[in-house]
């Protein structure tokens, strides 16, 4: 089962020299919370498998940034472990906006170093021209 999600835009940045360090923190998060199935598993070896694993892909620039992350999974699972984990590295700004099967939007945002979660307020305007 699970709860159906597609990401609907988004603007991601991890500098190359701190992608190494982002896997670092996934690694260490998931073993200081209980969420060590995956690092037990030998689920993800280094950044590529990590991303992988929370069903997305990237795209690097000659640098080796990560410049854009895309979503090509279809459930929600622990994505938002895997944000928290590795949002000290990520570049301030950034943010994946997401749809839900049910139609909910929502953003996960990256500021000051963390992760949250944001809910836009949509207004139907009774004017009618």
């Amino acid at each position: 089962m699970g709860y159906g999600m597609d990401q609907t835009d988004g603007s991601f940045m991890i500098k190359n020299e701190n992608k190494e360090k982002a896997y670092n923190l996934l690694m260490e998060y998931l073993k200081e919370n209980s969420y060590d199935h995956a690092y037990k598993e030998g689920d993800m070896k280094d950044i590529y498998d990590a991303f992988r694993y929370y069903g997305f892909v990237f795209f690097e620039n000659e640098k080796g940034d990560i410049y854009s992350i895309c979503f090509e999974s279809e459930k929600l699972t622990d994505q938002e472990v895997f944000f928290t984990a590795i949002a000290p590295v990520v570049e301030e700004g950034s943010f994946l906006e997401m749809r839900g099967e049910d139609n909910c939007l929502w953003r996960w945002v990256f500021r000051d170093g963390g992760c949250g979660t944001i809910y836009p307020k949509i207004i139907w305007d009774d004017d009618v021209e």
